[in-house]
């Protein structure tokens, strides 16, 4: 019963915050090939399954809310980001079912070329509503893939929206990312 109670009164203090406009303070967090901004209370797993990055958040009103990061070379940023992005979306639809895109946009980010989708579909028994995020500079390409389920999804799309955004590739010198080997 507690469990429930928590989650709604969570719910509740996050319109609140969001009615008045606060914006939640943001923490740099940075991987091989990649930064990013996240609100505080998000639980960071770094290498653990098939992304360099997946995080969970856990503050409060968060909760359900996921986000998946990766990163690597791209030898040519103007021709070979449309093709990661629609390999991206690709992967994403096999995954799934009930695949949906609703929105495409093309960005400038801090003038690096980037595409921004929404998108709808589900994960075995989940709905869930996401942002799908590609950008290419410093010779690398990153995504993020940002989804909760739909109700959380609108009620802190701002703030969303404002977390994928703020994915940046970075130089990296060092070996790319590989998943753990399955035994």
């Amino acid at each position: 019963m507690r469990q429930p109670v928590r989650a709604l009164l969570g719910l509740l203090l996050g319109v609140a915050a969001q009615a008045v406009g606060a914006e939640p303070a943001m923490t740099p967090v940075t991987g091989p090939g990649y930064a990013l901004q996240l609100p505080a209370g998000w639980d960071l797993r770094r290498n653990a399954t098939e992304v360099p990055l997946y995080a969970r958040a856990t503050a409060p009103g968060w909760e359900g809310v996921a986000l998946a990061v990766n990163s690597q070379r791209l030898d040519d940023p103007a021709s070979c980001l449309d093709g990661q992005t629609q390999r991206r979306l690709r992967a994403l639809a096999e995954k799934a079912t009930a695949f949906e895109q609703l929105e495409e946009h093309r960005l400038q980010l801090d003038g690096l070329p980037a595409y921004e989708y929404v998108l709808r579909y589900r994960l075995g028994e989940r709905e869930l509503s996401a942002y799908l995020l590609t950008v290419a500079g410093e010779g690398r390409w990153a995504s993020a893939l940002l989804s909760a389920d739909p109700a959380h999804f609108e009620l802190r799309r701002r703030e969303l929206r404002q977390i994928v955004e703020s994915l940046r590739p970075q130089r990296h010198d060092g070996p790319d990312y590989q998943p753990p080997k399955r035994s």
